[in-house]
């Protein structure tokens, strides 16, 4: 499957040289690109799974003391501990503040490659060619994904992002995160 790079007219160093830039998702145009959600504080499995997390936490307390204090382990009950629940609704604002700086600040410290899956012949294209390569006046680049240089990409999930109509959010199943 091609992909392509549509650039600006003063682009042409790219095929000068033989390089191509690989760039911070703060200096993308579009404001959400890369843009981390703190939605899965709100998630009902995010509760379960820091309750469960509690509960472990407790667990293995428990085995170390009774072996410094050389009794047997009580048996705890994993109860969903309602200081816990209203601790963390009571939180719940600060630790998505927290979330999002955090997330914030790590985003920009890897590159992104741009590249695009629609042909510039496409109809599609026809929104690639007026925003990224100045009005129709650059051009397109095209790569060969079977190329030995994307083999790592593309053994790699996290190599290729795929667009969906709507913004994607965290979401949480079961007793641990799972991102979407």
């Amino acid at each position: 499957m091609p992909l392509f790079k549509y650039v600006r007219p003063e682009r042409l160093d790219i095929l000068e040289n033989s390089r191509i830039g690989f760039s911070p998702p703060a200096s993308f145009n579009d404001p959400f690109e890369c843009l981390p959600s703190a939605s899965l504080v709100d998630e009902p499995g995010w509760l379960k799974y820091l309750q469960a997390r509690y509960f472990e936490k407790e667990r293995a307390e428990e085995h170390i003391r009774a072996a410094i204090e050389k009794r047997p382990v009580r048996i705890l009950r994993p109860s969903a501990p309602e200081m816990l629940v209203d601790e963390i609704n009571r939180l719940r604002p600060g630790i998505k503040r927290v979330a999002m700086g955090t997330m914030d600040r790590h985003r920009n410290g890897f590159r992104i490659c741009c590249l695009s899956a629609v042909a510039p012949e496409m109809l599609e294209g026809l929104l690639l060619w007026a925003h990224y390569t100045d009005q129709h006046k650059g051009f397109v680049i095209e790569f060969d994904s079977e190329h030995p240089w994307f083999e790592n990409f593309a053994s790699d999930s996290r190599g290729f992002v795929q667009y969906a109509s709507q913004r994607c959010e965290c979401r949480s199943e079961g007793v641990g995160p799972l991102l979407v």
